[in-house]
């Protein structure tokens, strides 16, 4: 089986544990507009065909929105990052004033919770996407 180079968030993750030099944190940071859309940053940059939707364009995750937005901040990135997590608390508030839930993944494309389904319906009262909604509205509010 070939390999498919992908174009994902997980490249992030050098950023949030401060591994990267400050070149290679601006080539990150100016390649954000290969993931950030209208509603927050999609997993990947495009959807690459394959059956397992779960990580794939157009889905929105809290935890690498987390990661993004952490690692925006140790290298100083400031605007970037708050734009970035206003985006996601917009549409998370945005949805839970419509259904009175927090989601599991968004559709950060049209802004909806309401995904393709893969493997099982998109779970409420998600973990991970309450911790990160929380968190992120305690770190621009204090």
């Amino acid at each position: 089986m070939k390999g498919t180079k992908v174009k994902s968030l997980a490249t992030y993750f050098p950023l949030f544990y401060g591994l990267v030099n400050a070149s290679r944190a601006e080539k990150l940071r100016s390649n954000l507009c290969l993931f950030e859309k209208e509603f927050g940053l999609v997993t990947c940059d495009q959807d690459y065909g394959y059956s397992d939707r779960q990580w794939n364009y157009p889905v929105g995750w809290a935890p690498l929105h987390w990661i993004v937005y952490k690692g925006l901040k140790n290298y100083g990135y400031d605007e970037d990052a708050r734009r970035i997590a206003l985006k996601w608390l917009n549409l998370n508030y945005s949805i839970w004033e419509k259904t009175g839930n927090l989601f599991e993944k968004y559709d950060v494309v049209r802004g909806s919770h309401e995904v393709l389904t893969d493997r099982y319906k998109n779970q409420e009262g998600f973990g991970w996407t309450n911790a990160v909604f929380h968190t992120l509205i305690m770190e621009l509010t204090i």
